[in-house]
């Protein structure tokens, strides 16, 4: 039996070729193999980023490559391709679990965000709220000091002062008056009441007494007050004239309307100086 020498050749192709396909096999499966043991390795806490990294360092070992990009040859049928550009091929299982994580720390990341965002708004609210009850205190403080004290002061030495003793007899004379006029008469009209048989009006007083005390300045009124004192001083550069409160007050009011816009809104005093029923009032005196 003669053999040709092609044939030779052609067995001897075909076998370098499938040798070198089982060559590549083997080294596809090592590269698996390594990816699935550094994946079981790696733990949960490391970011997706920093496991690229450590899967290119570990594929750089195994094959003796650059980190990032490198060349090997690849067969295609007989031919061969040079320096072709080899990427590592991650397994699909952990594609998943790497986009798991990374969607895993941006959830986190934004829920941390979210709760350090409503603590410091929780913080600002109560901060704000101590800030206004702080304030309400001192402003208290300051008004029991200046202008409660001092009124309770007063009255309480007005009220020290009355007799009690004279008062209640003056209540039991009045008391004993009225039974007697009315078991004579027996009726006590106020219309019919004769001064000389019943005086009624013997122990009333006409205009009771009045106390008079001095007080500070009233802090829960203070900028009224200033607002007040610097209105004062510009209208007095105005017109050289003196302003009190009720007349500062009278001239920030807003003008009267031209006719009476009804009974409900102002007083009869107020209603009769509107320009149309106020006779010398500018609209009537051009009119005539």
């Amino acid at each position: 039996m003669w053999i040709h020498k092609n044939d030779i050749l052609s067995a001897m192709i075909k076998e370098g070729q499938l040798s070198i396909m089982e060559l590549a096999k083997r080294k596809r499966a090592r590269k698996m193999a390594a990816a699935k043991t550094l994946c079981s390795d790696i733990s949960n806490e490391i970011p997706a980023h920093q496991v690229i990294h450590l899967l290119l360092d570990k594929a750089a070992k195994l094959h003796k490559y650059e980190k990032k990009s490198f060349d090997i040859k690849r067969i295609s049928g007989n031919k061969i391709q040079q320096n072709v550009p080899f990427s590592l091929s991650l397994p699909l299982f952990y594609k998943k679990r790497m986009s798991f994580r990374w969607s895993k720390e941006k959830y986190e990341l934004l829920t941390e965000r979210e709760k350090t965002l409503l603590a410091e708004t929780d913080l600002e609210v109560l901060t704000h709220e101590l800030h206004d009850l702080r304030k309400r205190e001192i402003l208290h403080r300051r008004w029991t000091k200046d202008v409660y004290d001092p009124l309770k002061k007063n009255l309480g030495g007005a009220v020290d002062e009355l007799h009690w003793t004279s008062v209640e007899a003056m209540r039991h004379q009045m008391h004993k008056l009225y039974l007697q006029y009315v078991n004579t008469k027996g009726h006590a009209f106020l219309d019919i009441l004769n001064p000389k048989e019943y005086p009624k009006y013997t122990f009333s007083y006409g205009v009771p007494s009045k106390i008079k005390g001095k007080v500070g300045p009233d802090p829960l009124s203070y900028q009224k007050n200033q607002c007040f004192e610097e209105d004062r001083v510009i209208l007095r550069c105005e017109t050289g004239m003196k302003y009190n409160d009720t007349d500062l007050e009278q001239i920030k009011q807003n003008s009267l309307p031209q006719a009476p816009l009804g009974r409900d809104s102002t007083n009869c005093n107020k209603w009769q100086q509107t320009p149309l029923l106020n006779i010398n009032s500018t609209p009537r005196e051009a009119s005539r």
